[in-house]
């Protein structure tokens, strides 16, 4: 995969909007396995901007961040299926974002020397722009209900915007700690980690520039070895 630069950030901003105190300006983060990313996690972000600029908040970056090896693999092992490295699961997330206005690749989880749990990366995230804008949590409703961020955000410090699917279980906001998002719609909604992977082993080029982007579709179907 393409190798970052030494002092490139690690929360990249070539995306970041300029934004007044008054405006207030807000960054998002998600994370996740990501084994590979695909355009739905990026519209999980934009929905949830758009529900801050609902409370007229200027969101002024949002990253999507996959998740340490140390976490995915095993996980990919149990489930008998094709577990991406961190650093090829980062480019394919790049490539998919590129183009996208509001959206980064986040390269912070997967430089780590070991798995830091999401609310320790939501931390991470909120030291590093605590001076600049509010920092906000985006998820699914799976997830949410899972980790009981649907009552209290994360740990009552950092709020959550909840992305339900379309049909899925509501969620009821709460205050200052969870703000709930429209659902995505289109066959943007239907994608999915495991879908993108069985249209790589069929080699079905003109669903994953779909799903991904035609250049991330072209490194998941031709790899070269130093992408590998």
């Amino acid at each position: 995969a393409r190798k970052m630069a030494s002092g490139e950030s690690l929360w990249p901003r070539s995306k970041f909007r300029e934004s007044a105190k008054e405006l207030k300006p807000a960054v998002l983060l998600t994370t996740g396995a990501m084994n590979p990313p695909h355009v739905g996690h990026a519209r999980l972000l934009h929905q949830a901007a758009k529900r801050l600029e609902q409370d007229g908040y200027t969101v002024i970056a949002a990253f999507m961040s996959p998740t340490h090896d140390e976490y995915v693999q095993p996980k990919a092992c149990n489930l008998r299926t094709i577990g991406f490295s961190g650093e090829f699961r980062f480019e394919i997330a790049r490539r998919t974002v590129e183009d996208d206005p509001l959206v980064t690749a986040c390269p912070w989880e997967v430089k780590q020397s070991d798995f830091v749990d999401f609310p320790h990366v939501a931390r991470a995230c909120l030291d590093e722009f605590k001076d600049q804008a509010e920092v906000f949590y985006a998820c699914g409703s799976d997830h949410a209900i899972r980790c009981g961020l649907s009552r209290w955000g994360i740990h009552q410090k950092i709020p959550v915007v909840v992305v339900p699917r379309e049909g899925g279980e509501r969620i009821r906001e709460v205050s200052g700690l969870v703000l709930v998002a429209e659902a995505a719609s289109g066959e943007i909604a239907s994608f999915s980690s495991t879908k993108v992977r069985s249209a790589m082993l069929r080699r079905d080029h003109d669903f994953l520039a779909r799903a991904l982007s035609p250049a991330a579709a072209e490194l998941l179907l031709r790899p070269t070895e130093e992408d590998a």
